[in-house]
């Protein structure tokens, strides 16, 4: 989620760049037209940190005054409701760790029990064996192309 969240201010920080570009050769012109690439003239280098701290500064000020948490938050449940992933599922683990896993688990049941509040459902599945689909579904995505 917060992978994402960066994206799409850095999606938004290249737009206002182009957007700036844009107005900065409508309004002077081509300042320098051995750069030019037909009508477009790239920002000059030197014009950059005016862009890119006031982005930088938004991005903290949104996560310390902003709603930045709370989007955070949400994406994340979105992605734990309705995407596919490896933490979603149960997870396959060797069976010589299926003791510790059912002490764990009873330990943590009764502890919410005290609490009040309903068990933990069981996360965990044992095997020794990966099947070739489990394992392409547990692949990096690009190794899934390959």
């Amino acid at each position: 989620a917060v992978l994402r969240d960066r994206v799409h201010w850095l999606v938004a920080f290249y737009a206002t760049l182009v957007v700036a570009n844009g107005v900065r050769t409508r309004a002077f012109g081509m300042m320098q037209k051995h750069l030019a690439i037909g009508f477009f003239e790239p920002l000059p280098l030197e014009y950059f940190p005016y862009i890119a701290t006031p982005f930088a500064f938004l991005y903290q000020a949104d996560l310390a005054y902003g709603t930045k948490v709370e989007r955070l938050n949400h994406e994340t449940q979105l992605i734990l409701k309705s995407e596919k992933h490896w933490f979603n599922g149960p997870m396959t683990l060797p069976p010589t760790m299926e003791p510790h896993y059912r002490k764990m688990m009873m330990q943590n049941n009764e502890t919410r029990r005290v609490l009040g509040l309903e068990p933990e459902k069981d996360w965990a599945v044992f095997s020794d064996q990966h099947t070739s689909e489990e394992l392409l579904k547990l692949s990096a995505p690009m190794s899934r192309f390959l």
